[in-house]
């Protein structure tokens, strides 16, 4: 998706940039209505743009969607397995009174483990900041 925005803000190698999108909501009796809605994008700075400048800014949201469901499913993965683990291992290390529960603390462990290094990966590498890509001339 390419926008064009104001920069509000700079902090560092990232500028906050206002993009104004319209919004249709559905008929009622007399038909659409539509309305702007203002929102604040932090996007890279590959212009080196500043404040007041208006940019063109991009960004695939359909990657960002598919980038987090595939990180729901990974800790979703994570507890299940984990679950399994805990069932299979707890009676041979002779635990059998609350294996339910210690399994099921396993399973919460493992996934806050996993959504720990998830956002360390996305911390590490920002692929689903959007990006302000030109000036534009308006």
């Amino acid at each position: 998706m390419r926008e064009t925005g104001i920069v509000t803000d700079i902090r560092g190698e990232t500028a906050v940039v206002k993009v104004e999108r319209l919004l249709t909501t559905g008929g009622g009796c007399c038909g659409s209505v539509t309305t702007v809605e203002s929102v604040f994008l932090e996007t890279r700075n590959l212009c080196q743009a500043k404040i007041g400048d208006h940019v063109r800014v991009e960004s695939d949201y359909d990657k960002v969607r598919f980038r987090n469901l595939a990180q729901i499913g990974i800790c979703i993965a994570a507890f299940i397995i984990s679950l399994g683990i805990g069932d299979a291992l707890l009676p041979q290390l002779g635990v059998s009174t609350y294996k339910g529960p210690l399994s099921f603390g396993l399973g919460m462990v493992m996934t806050i483990a996993a959504f720990g290094i998830i956002r360390w990966s996305n911390k590490k590498n920002p692929a689903n900041t959007p990006i302000a890509y030109e000036l534009a001339a308006i």
